[in-house]
């Protein structure tokens, strides 16, 4: 993305006129969202957006969205849940990076409403 600059180990990402300063992420944090990723592998059967597949997903709680090859991307994150945002460089785990630290109770709460999602839809 144009809009985007490399600042001693973070990176900030224009949203609309909002800027977000991406740091990597939090070693919990990394095992909630793989926990999430799981979890969509073992009920889907359709594509993981975890993964470079073009693949998005919408839910109630949080957004998926595959890496996006394309020179002007939809979307700035990979995935979004409440004010939480991350990205990654073609699949999860590459580069992760995340928007801001989460609390242990942030993190129960991520998985639970995320898991939800994904079991219905």
């Amino acid at each position: 993305m144009d809009d985007r600059k490399v600042i001693f180990g973070t990176v900030e990402a224009a949203e609309g006129n909002v800027m977000t300063t991406y740091k990597d992420c939090q070693d919990n944090v990394m095992a909630a969202l793989e926990t999430i990723r799981y979890a969509w592998n073992a009920v889907r059967d359709d594509d993981s957006p975890f993964d470079n597949t073009g693949n998005r997903f919408f839910g109630q709680h949080c957004t998926i969205i595959a890496y996006d090859w394309s020179d002007e991307p939809a979307y700035d994150f990979n995935f979004r849940w409440r004010d939480f945002t991350a990205e990654w460089y073609k699949y999860l785990g590459r580069g992760t990076r995340m928007s801001r630290n989460l609390s242990r109770e942030e993190i129960i709460a991520m998985i639970n409403e995320c898991c939800a999602d994904i079991l219905d839809n």
